[in-house]
């Protein structure tokens, strides 16, 4: 009831809404040339683009690009071709929403591939630009037969994301893709690979603008009562084979020779606008005219949406009326739906804007707020810049911020907050702290300490500065103090810091204020995830309340994460089947919410490949993690890169060790570059397993001066606060001392960290560092003790099912375990 008394649309009614504005760009509008004309020059264009893999359209506005686009669409149709159309406007160049209608345009065209990207369309998170395009380019790869896909209005897209993805798809060389691209300006993609391989076709002004013989035809068969050859010829004349020009020169020839022989352009597009307010908008009886100008200023727009921006009633009539009249107005797919060609829509932008830009103010800030009240959020932004009230961007994107980050929506936050000046951003505190928590899930470190850091600031004048009783001050600044603490959590788990993770965790949960069940259940999960990384699996029985949190409040993505988390803290206890189950539950949920190829299906992907490893299952194995690690090197936690770089180098070790070498050379250099020791102390454990073992004992030597670990090892022998970086150093630093004949350290070392992890319950861990005692004391003629080492090994990889450890280990040891 609540909903109806307030005149804010149901859910259903906002999801339909949103579908309409989907759905009306997939679909060709209709164009106002008619198709008497010969223009045989375009048509062997369109045979050459249609066995080419991307043709560009790039001429100025005005040259019929759509025309022609939609021409080619219909030959393409009749010629039995799969084809897909997408037009593009200014809120389209974000990634995301370009994927979701590219993916749809593409999955309308060739049914069969629809369940193969359903899940990229329905994206929910942010989207990796590399996943994206590996997506659909395997998706295309199945088709029997090429889609031609027609992209209108390309000059829109300007973000390096979205350039990227379409780079990628195109200079994949996918056999089954015909893309046209139709631009006004230069294409700003990767091509000079497909110049150079004939896989690009480039048709230009030239080719677009009309002949001679074209322009006489046209006119005659638009005015066909006009037959002055002199005016004919100055038509033609004056619009060099412009089309739009010769549309336009020929609708005011037809209402008014005189007039339009007065007002004939020469071509420049400055010309053109002006044209199209004098002799097309003034044109129109005073109220229509009025009606188009400030609709036109909207995009794509509805009589409803009409009606609640103009204070009309009759919307829907005038619009039947400038259909009548064509004043370039397109119907859309959705019935109600439409939208003026852009050269309207610039010429009454420029022509509101001088005349009364209070008026066009005004038009801009009433559509976004419905468009919000409809639950279209970047199409109200879009309305708020157009309208140049930054402040009003900023409100907007303080209330909705939060919403924005649960959601898995934060480089949507990240890209309109850069269109904000700095100073009115910095003066929301709670939008501040959103886009550091953005830029933390995005590696963007340095931006979310920088922003953590001035908010900090901020918050401690606010503090000084605060009146005694103001209350609702006081609430205001508890809450955002605690929720500083939250964001510094969070940065601290993804730059791996796990002893301040876990400082500012607790801290979080005895701070005052109130806070969200969101923010309850990532502080839950996280400091689960800190003691793990601490050696301390003992909370992990906690997970359940986190994950229920999650689920009771629809964030499943963030049970992706949550998941992933908790599966690892398993896979060090040794039990492998539940981790197993837990991660493929997380990539099902991760397919279902966000998409099977994306950086968040990454997370569990990457363990489960750690999991199937171990268990002997190489091949799905090898599948997960070669279609995984390429996605886990820009968002996520450090977890999922320790796991696949090991996996990927140990499952190359089994053909070559510098292959396998090579391998954790990439691994450590992103190590390096996002100062992820975690990363970097695994890498090295890898090597000196594989170096010692293969006769690199010069090399680890190297190795081991860099890290320190020839000399004094007592530092790395375990004790509480340690973490799995600094066990990892320490089996490094035991294989050191093996090459070294050092070996009375070597069994102090690993007997240590075997006893100190077995005791923690971290199994997996414990295994390995027994292996590799086991190797020490064979070398030492302890072959008993040796044995007995053995079978507590074997002992803690019973239950787990731990297999590829065995295998991994020195050929000593396997001799050992052959012969018991």
């Amino acid at each position: 009831m609540r909903g109806k008394m307030d005149g804010r649309p149901s859910q259903s009614a906002s999801a339909a809404l949103a579908a309409a504005l989907a759905s009306a760009k997939l679909s060709p509008p209709r164009t106002l040339e008619c198709d008497e004309i010969d223009r045989t020059r375009l048509h062997d264009h369109f045979k050459l683009a249609s066995q080419t893999l991307v043709t560009s359209i790039i001429a100025p506005a005005g040259y019929g690009k759509t025309t022609i686009l939609r021409r080619w669409y219909d030959r393409a149709r009749d010629a039995g071709l799969e084809t897909a159309w997408f037009s593009l406007d200014e809120t389209d160049d974000d990634p995301v929403t370009f994927t979701r209608y590219l993916v749809r345009a593409i999955s309308q065209a060739s049914p069969q591939i629809s369940d193969k990207l359903r899940n990229v369309v329905d994206i929910g998170l942010d989207l990796n630009t590399r996943a994206t395009a590996v997506a659909i380019t395997n998706a295309l790869e199945t088709l029997s037969a090429p889609v031609m896909v027609f992209v209108d209005d390309f000059h829109f897209v300007k973000a390096d994301d979205t350039l990227e993805i379409i780079s990628a798809i195109i200079n994949a060389g996918t056999r089954q893709l015909r893309l046209v691209l139709a631009s006004r300006a230069r294409l700003p993609l990767k091509l000079a690979k497909l110049r150079t391989t004939g896989s690009l076709l480039e048709v230009r002004a030239n080719d677009l603008q009309f002949s001679e013989a074209e322009a006489r035809a046209f006119i005659a068969h638009e005015c066909p009562r006009f037959n002055d050859p002199v005016l004919i010829d100055r038509v033609i004349h004056k619009t060099e084979g412009w089309p739009t020009g010769l549309k336009l020169a020929v609708l005011a020839i037809r209402d008014n020779p005189e007039i339009a022989e007065h007002h004939l352009l020469s071509g420049s597009e400055r010309r053109l606008s002006a044209y199209v307010h004098e002799e097309v908008i003034s044109s129109l009886p005073p109220r229509l005219a009025t009606f188009v100008s400030e609709t036109a200023l909207l995009g794509e727009f509805s009589a409803a949406l009409a009606n609640q921006v103009l204070d009309l009633s009759d919307s829907a009539k005038l619009l039947d009326e400038a259909r009548k009249r064509q004043v370039f107005l397109f119907p859309l797919t959705e019935p109600g739906w439409y939208r003026y060609h852009s050269i309207i829509s610039d010429a009454s932008s420029e022509e509101i804007a001088q005349r009364a830009p209070e008026r066009k103010s005004e038009i801009h800030l009433k559509a976004a707020a419905w468009l919000d009240r409809n639950g279209l959020l970047e199409r109200a932004l879009h309305q708020l810049q157009m309208a140049d009230r930054p402040d009003k961007m900023a409100e907007l994107l303080d209330r909705r911020a939060e919403d924005l980050l649960q959601s898995g929506n934060g480089a949507t936050l990240l890209r309109y907050s850069r269109l904000l000046p700095e100073t009115l951003v910095f003066a929301c505190p709670g939008l501040q702290l959103e886009r550091a928590y953005a830029a933390t899930l995005a590696w963007q470190f340095s931006t979310a300490q920088h922003i953590l850091r001035a908010v900090a600031a901020s918050l401690a004048k606010q503090s000084t500065d605060l009146v005694a009783d103001d209350l609702v001050g006081t609430k205001s600044l508890a809450e955002n103090q605690r929720k500083l603490i939250h964001r510094r959590l969070q940065l601290d788990i993804l730059m791996d810091d796990m002893p301040n993770a876990l400082r500012h965790g607790q801290a979080w949960q005895s701070a005052i204020g109130d806070v969200s069940p969101f923010d309850d259940a990532v502080t839950r999960t996280s400091i689960i995830y800190a003691k793990r990384e601490l050696l301390d699996c003992a909370s992990v029985g906690e997970a359940t309340i986190a994950r229920e949190i999650f689920e009771t409040h629809g964030r499943r993505w963030a049970t992706v994460w949550h998941d992933s988390i908790i599966g690892a803290c398993y896979i060090q206890m040794g039990e492998l089947d539940r981790a197993e189950t837990i991660f493929r539950q997380a990539l099902a949920t991760a397919t279902r919410v966000v998409s099977r190829i994306s950086p968040t299906a990454a997370m569990p992907a990457l363990h489960l490949a750690e999991v199937l490893f171990e268990r002997n299952a190489c091949a799905e194995s090898r599948d997960l993690v070669d279609a995984y690690l390429p996605l886990a090197t820009e968002t996520g936690v450090v977890d999922q890169l320790v796991s696949g770089f090991l996996i990927k180098a140990r499952l190359a070790a089994e053909v070559s060790v510098d292959e396998s070498l090579s391998i954790l050379s990439e691994g450590e250099k992103i190590g390096y570059v996002r100062g992820f020791d975690r990363l970097i102390a695994f890498i090295n454990a890898e090597r000196a397993r594989l170096l010692s073992a293969n006769g690199g004992a010069a090399v680890l030597r190297k190795l081991a001066a860099k890290n320190g670990w020839q000399s004094d090892i007592d530092h790395l022998k375990p004790r509480t606060g340690m973490t799995t970086a600094d066990a990892a150093n320490a089996y490094a630093a035991g294989h050191v001392a093996i090459v070294d004949n050092r070996l009375g350290e070597a069994e102090t070392l690993l007997h240590r960290w075997s006893t100190f992890l077995d005791e923690r319950g971290f199994a997996t861990y414990a295994i390995r560092m027994l292996l590799a005692l086991a190797h020490v004391q064979i070398l030492q003629g302890e072959t008993t003790a040796a044995q007995r080492t053995i079978m507590r090994s074997v002992q803690l990889a019973a239950r787990g099912g731990h297999l590829r450890s065995f295998a991994n280990a020195n050929p000593a040891v396997r001799s050992a375990i052959a012969m018991m």
